[in-house]
């Protein structure tokens, strides 16, 4: 049987680390998966996949071996991480963002989050919308610049992305323009 987040309560006596971690640790037939948060549990069972199951996950998909049984040696794994933000510009450099992230769906970008987790990425930058988000300011500054069908369907899988990286404990961050700009934006 494989618990997340039961029986974990001895575990994490020592208090909440500020860094990401997880313990994988055995009690008798099962495994406990605890994180400090959410995305470090999630980091725990990637970690597991990977490390006791011979799993691989890439960027272009998963590789995870079929297996008959599965007999769990004793496991008392803590890992930490060594640096409090792990760092993904996923998809928004320029060339990215002006080729094709720009158009994901968000079943597309649901994949690249869930890739960023398995690779315990903690922080992303997601520049998803941001040119909807323009034009409205634009509109309250005067300039006519309605919303196209286009515009309407990467907001609403903007919000379903950032839902999702909230429910994950995906942390985002975005840049601000560096000069001078009005209160509409």
């Amino acid at each position: 049987c494989c618990l997340i987040n039961e029986k974990a309560g001895d575990l994490w006596k020592n208090g909440i680390p500020e860094k990401d971690a997880f313990y994988i640790k055995t009690v008798g037939d099962d495994i406990i998966f605890s994180g400090c948060r959410n995305r470090a549990t999630i980091y725990s069972v990637y970690h597991f996949l990977e490390k006791y199951l011979n799993a691989g996950f890439f960027w272009d998909g998963d590789s995870i071996h079929s297996i008959d049984t599965f007999v769990a040696p004793e496991i008392d794994l803590y890992e930490e991480s060594a640096f409090l933000y792990r760092f993904s510009r996923s998809g928004s450099d320029c060339n990215a963002g002006y080729t094709f992230t720009h158009w994901w769906n968000f079943e597309q970008w649901k994949n690249e989050i869930d890739y960023l987790l398995k690779n315990k990425v903690n922080m992303a930058r997601i520049g998803l919308g941001f040119d909807a988000v323009q034009k409205r300011a634009y509109r309250k500054m005067g300039v006519d610049n309605p919303d196209t069908k286009e515009d309407l369907q990467r907001i609403e899988a903007a919000q379903k992305v950032y839902d999702y990286c909230n429910m994950v404990g995906l942390d985002l961050v975005n840049y601000l323009p560096s000069v001078n700009v009005s209160d509409a934006f």
